[in-house]
């Protein structure tokens, strides 16, 4: 995605550099966060948990976490910046702003969907 973000924008990429800003930015989101994550990846091994956790948690997590990386770089790139000019510590708000936004987002089209 980011790669068709710097397309976009002309800006040009670096898998290297992205791959630092993506760490950066997700080791930003508080333990709540992360502890779902693992939670939704351990609960694979436990049998009937893995369904009502894992299925249900990891999409959404995913979708979130998509949604804020897409904004914070569109945010990033239309102030004129690239990839190398990037500052996870400063997008960090943004992105766990984005990555609520994104979650509520995925929560409302999941209940939809039932």
């Amino acid at each position: 995605m980011v790669s068709s973000l710097c397309s976009i924008y002309q800006v040009p990429f670096s898998r290297e550099a992205v791959k630092s800003i993506l760490f950066g930015l997700v080791g930003g989101l508080n333990s709540a966060t992360v502890a779902c994550t693992v939670l939704g990846s351990v609960a694979r091994f436990v049998p009937m948990m893995w369904f009502s956790a894992s299925v249900v948690t990891l999409p959404l997590v995913a979708a979130a976490s998509t949604y804020a990386v897409g904004k914070v770089f569109i945010m990033h790139f239309e102030a004129g910046g690239t990839v190398l000019t990037f500052d996870h510590l400063k997008m960090r708000e943004y992105f766990k702003s984005f990555y609520q936004e994104g979650l509520s987002m995925a929560q409302a089209r999941a209940k939809v969907g039932k």
